[in-house]
């Protein structure tokens, strides 16, 4: 059985032979646009400009606050966005990357990074982005549906030169806490111009996976309703047993091994990793809808996470092979 098969089998909600692993099923198309230098400093497509950070969060970049922001002022919004030119980018050089042969052993997939409340808040100040959601709502939503139109368009390019099987939307609503924002604000002003990439990709025929880190748990039900098929990162912050209990018929967890505190943490051990394995191989495997890696995608030890993703394989073999008997 290829690694593609068996993913088939886990996200379609069949046990597999072993839970697969997004390093092993998948093949990245890469970011195509440039929506995040994500390891090196510069600015991305829309003009905004990033700063690697330090080895604590591995190097990873964030937005470099020496710059002023492109937009300054929500009202203003119209005379400062200018939004890339997808037929630019070379499309049919990335397609061509990714083999047949790859096609058939592997899920081809497409992070598409900065979803709408993440690109506005990189667009603007961060405190400046919140306020505007409660200060001038009509404008930040006309904001986000002008934003909605690209992503839409992206989606479109995507579908038809990489084809891939798998789109991770990646869109960061909570912290370890909670939301960000009240659900009420979510569905004024998030939810309608979501629905719209959502309906995007599901028209297309593609596996759709929206990553949120942070204690999301509360938006889960609804995102199912609005298309959601899988879910990344799956942290522990939230209460992933409860979570699989009632939604685990429905929504495909990829992720869910802890890099916050074991994988990639000082001072782990392979008992740790083994541990973690067999805990979440407990919890998640069952009826298949699992595809295991670290919480973030980003590894911060891939060393770690690989041995992590062996563990699971292995002991996930023996779960399956147990049940099935």
């Amino acid at each position: 059985m290829t690694e593609r098969e068996n993913a088939l089998l886990a996200i379609h909600h069949q046990e597999p032979e072993w839970v697969p692993a997004v390093f092993d099923c998948t093949i990245n198309c890469g970011d195509v646009i440039n929506d995040r230098p994500l390891f090196e400093d510069g600015a991305d497509c829309f003009g905004v400009h990033w700063k690697r950070s330090g080895p604590e969060t591995n190097f990873i970049t964030h937005v470099d606050l020496s710059y002023p922001p492109v937009i300054e002022d929500v009202t203003q919004w119209r005379d400062k966005l200018k939004l890339p030119d997808l037929d630019a980018c070379d499309w049919a050089g990335a397609a061509a990357a990714i083999t047949p042969e790859a096609r058939q052993e592997k899920l081809v997939l497409y992070i598409m990074g900065m979803g709408l409340f993440e690109r506005a808040t990189t667009l603007m100040n961060y405190e400046e982005a919140l306020c505007s959601m409660l200060e001038e709502p009509e404008e930040f939503s006309a904001l986000l549906s002008a934003l909605a139109d690209h992503k839409v368009d992206l989606v479109e390019h995507i579908a038809q030169y990489l084809k891939p099987d798998v789109i991770y939307y990646h869109d960061d609503w909570a912290t370890q806490n909670g939301p960000f924002f009240s659900k009420a604000t979510w569905e004024e002003l998030i939810k309608p111009h979501t629905q719209r990439i959502y309906d995007a990709i599901l028209a297309h025929g593609i596996h759709l996976v929206h990553h949120s880190c942070g204690k999301v748990e509360s938006f889960l039900p609804d995102m199912l309703e609005m298309g959601v098929q899988g879910w990344n990162s799956c942290q522990d912050c939230n209460d992933l047993p409860g979570i699989k209990a009632r939604l685990g018929d429905r929504l495909v967890f990829w992720g869910a091994l802890n890099d916050q505190g074991v994988l990639g943490q000082k001072g782990t051990t392979d008992e740790m990793l083994r541990q973690e394995a067999v805990y979440k191989t407990d919890m998640l495997a069952p009826g298949g809808g699992w595809v295991c890696g670290p919480n973030a995608y980003v590894s911060f030890d891939f060393d770690q996470d690989r041995k992590c993703d062996a563990f699971v394989k292995e002991y996930s073999r023996e779960f399956y092979a147990k049940r099935k008997a």
